[in-house]
């Protein structure tokens, strides 16, 4: 039976103008032997939702053993030159429905998290759970 496609996202706030050079995602337990692909997807925000995607290409890439540091998977994305105010979402999505072996992404609480099985409708994670992702920015002055 087909895994579903789950996209989570988590907001960011900036006070200024900032450029995105890294997306960093925090895993708790990370056991697959086989890379999966996945994406990050930035969308705009709107009524406290993700609304449009702003990047302008897809950020595919492989979760795997190799790229996994100390329980972080850091993606240099300065080439994609995003830049954004106020508050954006960062979403990961694994991309193989089919993957053998399990990850859990590290988290805190008292946050607002949104959740979607692929192009349905997003849904609030319950309970303020907030899963470690983060950016690195360059912010203008």
């Amino acid at each position: 039976m087909d895994k579903p496609q789950v996209e989570i996202a988590v907001p960011i706030q900036a006070k200024s103008k900032s450029k995105i050079i890294k997306i960093n995602i925090n895993f708790a337990k990370f056991n697959i032997s086989t890379p999966i692909p996945a994406r990050f997807i930035i969308y705009s925000e709107l009524d406290g939702k993700p609304d449009k995607i702003i990047n302008s290409e897809d950020i595919i890439f492989l979760v795997n053993n190799e790229n996994i540091k100390e329980n972080v998977l850091s993606l240099n994305i300065s080439d994609k030159n995003i830049w954004f105010k106020d508050k954006i979402f960062v979403s990961f999505q694994p991309l193989d429905r089919n993957f053998s072996g399990n990850f859990w992404l590290s988290a805190g609480l008292l946050g607002n998290t949104f959740i979607r099985s692929y192009v349905e409708n997003w849904k609030k994670l319950p309970g303020g759970i907030v899963p470690a992702i983060n950016i690195d920015v360059k912010s203008e002055k």
